[in-house]
């Protein structure tokens, strides 16, 4: 063999390896970028989660906004909370416009301590922690849920009553 044809084989070796690695090498961008955008993330009902972000936001918000919230505190934190079980998209962009996360948000039942009790077409919620106490949840009896929510209305009430009592501005 002479030396041209050894330099011609070296370039082929060279050139099917920078071949491979680019091929590897981008195929590895793909899986990571699909990981990055796959990662779900999963808030009960009436619970929050923090979230970072990588990099500083401008813009963030939510596609179905009916099933969960941002609370946004500041340009890399966010608290997303589960309103209503369902799915919804929180996507976030840059000052420039350029999307820096789009992400699943699924909203699902509490994960642990309550208990569901079916009575003929009715459905009663509990939260047993440590007793058993009655909540008002989604896919309730209406009567009942109804009847809840208007006692916790009125303890809610009664709570904003005696707080403006109390307080240093209302003291006469």
């Amino acid at each position: 063999m002479n030396r041209q044809t050894i330099k011609g084989e070296r370039r082929a070796t060279n050139f099917r390896a920078c071949l491979v690695a680019a091929v590897a090498g981008a195929g590895l961008a793909a899986i990571v970028a699909t990981a990055a955008q796959a990662d779900d993330l999963s808030v009960p009902v009436n619970s929050s989660r923090p979230l970072t972000l990588a990099s500083p936001a401008a813009t963030v918000f939510l596609s179905n906004p009916r099933v969960a919230d941002v609370n946004v505190q500041s340009s890399t934190l966010v608290y997303i909370l589960g309103k209503n079980h369902g799915q919804t998209d929180l996507i976030a962009l840059d000052k420039d416009g350029k999307q820096i996360l789009d992400m699943a948000i699924n909203v699902t039942a509490p994960e642990n301590d309550i208990v569901t009790l079916t009575r003929g077409t009715g459905q009663y919620t509990y939260n047993c922690a440590p007793r058993c106490e009655a909540v008002a949840a989604q896919g309730d009896n209406v009567d009942r849920f109804d009847s809840l929510m208007k006692q916790a209305g009125a303890l809610t009430g009664a709570a904003n009553a005696m707080a403006q009592q109390t307080s240093p501005g209302n003291a006469e």
